[in-house]
């Protein structure tokens, strides 16, 4: 797959050489204008070849936005045109940051990441049933973020079977959800093998609910968006009818119809980019931000003695690979593992990088990284296609992306925003 993959994206994105240390002002910040509009040529290109109506793409260095860039359409009937604040759901990067909150309560005391989850949230009884898999006694909060409590599937895309096999007239909240994964038993031993868990993170939401008595959104304004005075971290809602003020449109690129359940337990066919707002994906997979937000939270976790989110103990905790069976595949040359929330490229001892994906159901597709040397990129798209996998994705952030990054971010300002009103160019 890299090799298939790789020359798209050199001709995609063209590397280019940050400044030496010798070089005049004057020229290096000719070169970092050079090779931003170069950047912003060929992502025009790569979105009006691929069909993709509008993106963002936001980078940070040293606790500061020094790029922002909207391309395309936010709203393609409108003609309304992708800004930096632009506000794009970020499917399951909101793992990251749910990941960010609960150790939050861990440096605090407050939490241990050896608790069970269903403890916290009350159902200590319920799991130590006669009939219930005693080996939900054995999860942690520790497994639920690093995918290894032994959940497989993700319940809360079978609402119809759920609904079907608990009884329900209305459409599944988030706890006939938790009761539900209680009747069945695990598929493997909690902290043994690496599977990738939507429901982990559903657990993880109303532990950091029940912790702090808040719902969720609220939790994540108090804990991460106001301590780095961002004001576009929120909940999306479902519908088109839902959507926010400064929030894209979703696009599906074969124009599907599809029925959702609504929480009545009615159905409603919506258009696929819109087509299924499954329960209780908060925590998992439900956050709307700014390119710029994402990349700022990142960055910021890269400032080990000054991060205003977490101290460098659990930022080193939740950037390191957990000890399990992993059977992610990658194509990645260096060593992959998942930490607490994040993938992770492990360079050496003390260097690595850090990065999440997301998709929603047709709808986006969004990536952020953290790169060792102190640089972090987010990219949002408003739609999913074959053109961008998170295969793909990935390789938007490898070294031709970073070499770009690293130009625009050190010209003689410090600083770059520009935004794209026009129409996609060939």
């Amino acid at each position: 797959m890299r090799h298939a993959i790789l020359p798209t994206v050199i001709m995609l994105l063209t590397a280019v050489t940050p400044a030496l240390p010798g070089d005049p002002p004057q020229e290096h910040a000719a070169a970092s204008a050079e090779a931003t509009q170069d950047f912003e040529a060929r992502m025009r290109h790569f979105m009006w070849r691929h069909g993709v109506p509008g993106a963002a793409v936001a980078v940070a260095v040293d606790g500061e936005i020094v790029y922002e860039q909207g391309f395309g359409w936010a709203d393609v009937d409108e003609a309304i045109p992708v800004t930096p604040d632009s506000q794009f759901r970020i499917g399951s990067i909101s793992k990251s940051i749910t990941a960010v909150a609960i150790l939050q309560l861990v440096e605090q005391g407050k939490l241990s990441l050896d608790d069970n989850p269903f403890d916290v949230i009350g159902m200590a009884d319920q799991i130590r049933a006669p009939e219930v898999d005693p080996q939900l006694q054995d999860i942690t909060i520790e497994q639920c973020l690093s995918h290894t409590a032994g959940f497989s599937g993700d319940p809360m895309f079978q609402e119809e079977h759920l609904m079907t096999t608990m009884d329900l007239a209305a459409r599944p909240d988030r706890m006939d959800v938790v009761r539900f994964v209680i009747s069945q038993p695990l598929t493997r031993q909690p902290g043994a093998y690496w599977h990738y868990s939507n429901f982990g993170y559903l657990l993880l939401e109303l532990v950091l609910e029940a912790m702090t008595e808040k719902p969720y959104e609220t939790v994540i304004q108090d804990q991460i968006a106001d301590p780095l005075q961002l004001v576009d971290l929120q909940l999306g809602g479902p519908l088109p009818t839902d959507r926010l003020a400064g929030e894209v449109a979703y696009y599906d690129h074969q124009q599907r119809i599809q029925p959702i359940i609504m929480p009545d337990g009615s159905t409603q066919s919506v258009p696929k980019g819109y087509s299924h707002p499954p329960t209780g994906f908060g925590g998992a997979g439900g956050l709307v931000a700014t390119a710029g937000s994402l990349a700022v939270i990142s960055n910021d976790l890269h400032q080990e003695e000054g991060s205003r989110l977490l101290g460098k103990e659990h930022i080193r905790r939740m950037w390191t690979p957990v000890e399990a069976d992993h059977k992610y595949r990658s194509d990645y040359p260096m060593g992959v593992g998942y930490g607490l929330g994040w993938f992770v490229g492990v360079i050496d001892d003390d260097t690595r990088n850090a990065w999440h994906g997301g998709t929603y159901q047709g709808a986006i597709s969004a990536q952020i990284v953290q790169y060792s040397n102190g640089c972090s990129v987010a990219v949002l798209f408003n739609t999913t296609n074959s053109a961008l996998t998170k295969t793909e994705l990935r390789f938007l952030f490898e070294a031709e992306l970073l070499q770009i990054a690293k130009a625009i971010g050190t010209n003689e300002h410090g600083s770059s925003q520009s935004t794209d009103r026009g129409p996609l160019d060939p």
